[in-house]
């Protein structure tokens, strides 16, 4: 039984120093892997932010230009409208299609 116990305490002092071993590997490497994700992460959220920022500024001048077009429609003066000598043809029929008069504005 000695032999066996003697095995034994062997066995487990090198699974100890693995896992020692392993555990400093761990400490070394692991605090830098989670650094680098949080940096990724971080320029994703940056990258989120200035995709909203540009998103609400598109908003914001469709707005405009959309009650731009909704004054100009309203007013029925075509030759305000901005548009090609071939639509200026179709102006009449533009004043009684509001969503295609919008297309050509």
């Amino acid at each position: 039984m000695s032999d066996l116990y003697q095995q034994m305490r062997e066995h487990f002092k090198k699974w100890g120093k693995e896992v020692h071993n392993e555990a400093k590997i761990n400490l070394k490497y692991l605090p830098q892997y989670f650094n680098y994700s949080s940096l990724e992460n971080q320029a994703y959220r940056d990258l989120f932010q200035k995709r909203n920022k540009l998103f609400d500024k598109y908003n914001l001048r469709n707005g405009e230009m959309l009650s731009k077009k909704e004054k100009l429609f309203k007013s029925g003066r075509t030759d305000k409208w901005e548009m090609s000598q071939e639509h200026l043809t179709n102006a009449t029929d533009l004043l009684k299609d509001k969503v295609e008069a919008f297309k050509v504005m």
